[in-house]
């Protein structure tokens, strides 16, 4: 069950405020959810890393400002960072909390778009301008206002195209963060993962349950584009096809050219090679998903047009020593890799297909020989 897509399915989507809201709940670092600053710090130091090094924080929404005779621009999120200043010095830390005044140290708009049709040119630089006019006077320097937008961009350059116009206009100050992983970009999903990686090897104190199961849920969300169950169900896209050509005639423009190549290579590769404990499927988010008996090996993910291979090693009797060792067999390869979850690796370089190739024979041999030492 992912309750995203459930609370989606009112409409058929789910609102921008209502990412906006969850989104702002995670980088609430007093919220209940458990993470402290964790999210936020990693937030923060995507924009700018003097961002991480704030005090306190404070999370604001829906915020309307307006200046002089202009219309009021609501800013979806702004996190406010300061520092207490004690005034007592020698009294109780009760006295200097009560009697503190606040430094503010940065204060951060964040425009966050989940879908193309909500762009609107020059947004960014207007909604800046409002806050720097109408917050410089209390603040005293304009230098701590920053800004960032996220967007979600599956198909089109625009929301980029502004943020980088938008960074040019206010002097450096425009940070554009990815929703979803693209290339090496600084994305909402890579920070989760980073969570999920130190939950598995226990860098921080453990998430309860609810939070880690919520963030894992509203991960998947993002990766299926902010869609409901109603809509997947609708468009297919849960649909899962036996064959590649089946696959792309009910959705010929879901992949581009050489995605498509470099699939129709493995399941050309895994026909010719006779080996009777693999099989494959297809689906609109996972165009290939290999398995070795009823367990997934290997498969490319979707995202937008193109593809990023997955190594899974689920199936593996000691899955952390070979994911290690994997580790070391991909940098030697020159293939960069994340940590997608605690047994996946999410790689880059999708064209190198003779060396993901070769990656993949080298990981069947090693579960047939793992398999035959069993029995």
């Amino acid at each position: 069950m992912n309750i995203f897509k459930i609370l989606a399915n009112g409409g058929g989507n789910i609102s921008e405020t209502n990412v906006s809201a969850f989104l702002g709940y995670i980088l609430d670092s007093s919220a209940d959810h458990g993470l402290g600053d964790r999210f936020l710090e990693k937030f923060l130091n995507a924009i700018d890393e003097d961002n991480s090094k704030i005090a306190e924080s404070k999370v604001f929404y829906e915020q309307k400002l307006k200046h002089e005779n202009k219309d009021k621009k609501i800013t979806d999120l702004v996190i406010v960072g300061y520092s207490i200043q004690g005034t007592t010095q020698k009294q109780s830390m009760l006295l200097d909390f009560v009697s503190s005044k606040k430094r503010i140290s940065s204060i951060i708009p964040i425009e966050v778009k989940i879908n193309n049709g909500s762009y609107t040119k020059g947004q960014l630089s207007q909604q800046y301008n409002q806050l720097l006019n109408s917050l410089t006077s209390e603040v005293g320097s304009q230098k701590k206002i920053n800004t960032s937008t996220i967007a979600y961009v599956p198909h089109h350059k625009k929301f980029l195209t502004e943020s980088e116009e938008t960074n040019k206009s206010i002097n450096g100050k425009c940070k554009h963060i990815f929703w979803d992983i693209v290339d090496e970009r600084d994305s909402i999903v890579g920070m989760l993962d980073e969570i999920f990686k130190e939950e598995s090897i226990g860098n921080e104190n453990p998430l309860n349950q609810y939070t880690l199961t919520t963030l894992k849920a509203f991960k998947s969300f993002i990766q299926n584009e902010f869609t409901s169950q109603k809509q997947e169900e609708k468009d297919g896209t849960r649909k899962l096809y036996s064959s590649l050509t089946d696959l792309l005639a009910n959705h010929p423009s879901l992949i581009n050219s050489t995605s498509k190549k470099t699939i129709k290579k493995f399941c050309d590769h895994i026909a010719n090679g006779n080996n009777s404990e693999l099989s494959f499927r297809h689906s609109p988010g996972h165009p290939l998903s290999i398995f070795f008996g009823n367990k997934k090996i290997f498969g490319f993910k979707r995202y937008g047009s193109t593809i990023r291979p997955q190594l899974l090693f689920g199936p593996y009797k000691s899955y952390q020593s070979k994911m290690s060792e994997y580790t070391t067999i991909l940098l030697q390869r020159d293939i960069k890799y994340k940590h997608h979850t605690e047994k996946v690796l999410l790689l880059s370089g999708s064209n190198k297909v003779g060396v993901l190739l070769q990656i993949f024979d080298e990981m069947i041999l090693s579960l047939t020989e793992e398999m035959n030492s069993k029995t």
